[in-house]
């Protein structure tokens, strides 16, 4: 019979629970899926910063910061703009845990 690995646990994230990490750890995970669907979504429609710019109605070097997972200060009505010009909605859902 093989021992139970006490570093393993049956629930996934709750070692992290408690530690203030499990929070971090999921809002980045969030934010590097939401990243990746934009920059899919811009590999897709073959935009250009320029036009995605214009799309946004800002400058040049705004789309670079909603399609960077390592930014932490992306505000979310920048998210919202660049979303919208990929012509697509950001959904977000309010929950009881």
């Amino acid at each position: 019979m093989s021992e139970r690995n006490s570093h393993v646990s049956s629930t996934p994230g709750s070692p992290l629970r408690g530690t203030g990490r499990f929070e971090d750890t999921k809002y980045r995970a969030v934010k590097v899926v939401l990243v990746y669907k934009l920059v899919q979504a811009v590999k897709a429609q073959s935009l250009s910063k320029a036009l995605m710019a214009k799309r946004m109605k800002t400058c040049r070097s705004q789309p670079d910061r909603p399609l960077d997972s390592k930014r932490e200060n992306v505000m979310l009505h920048t998210m919202e703009r660049a979303v919208a010009a990929l012509g697509m909605c950001l959904k977000i859902e309010l929950c009881r845990i």
